[in-house]
């Protein structure tokens, strides 16, 4: 089993969600996230326990987890469906491991961070 993490923009929300039960998702997290760093500019100042940051747009981080067979086609249509920013592929450990999705353990593998995918896939 494989657990996917990938970066998109929230107007792919939608499409990625629409798309899911096709492509043998049944379950997902979003999590919104934000770009932080010295090289932004016009970012929004935020404050994060105190401390003031500057945050480039928001983004969301769609994670799922799939059987070992469905990983390349699955990445292959999330790639031409949602053209994310980025895909991780994190190993997921087959031992102590209940049929909940939520209680897989990672193995200590380094995970597979396909980054960037907007090479293979310029913006429309």
């Amino acid at each position: 089993m494989k657990r996917i993490e990938a970066v998109i923009t929230p107007w792919a929300l939608d499409a990625f969600k629409e798309a899911a039960p096709r492509l043998g998702i049944s379950e997902f997290d979003i999590v919104q996230i934000y770009r932080s760093g010295g090289a932004l500019a016009g970012g929004r100042k935020q404050l994060y326990r105190g401390s003031e940051f500057t945050a480039d747009r928001s983004r969301l981080r769609v994670e799922f987890q799939l059987f070992d067979d469905k990983v390349q086609s699955t990445l292959h249509e999330l790639c031409e469906l949602v053209h994310p920013e980025s895909i991780t592929v994190l190993q997921l450990d087959q031992h102590n491991r209940t049929n909940s999705p939520t209680n897989s353990n990672l193995t200590h593998l380094n995970p597979v961070n396909i980054s960037p995918l907007r090479a293979a896939h310029p913006a429309h």
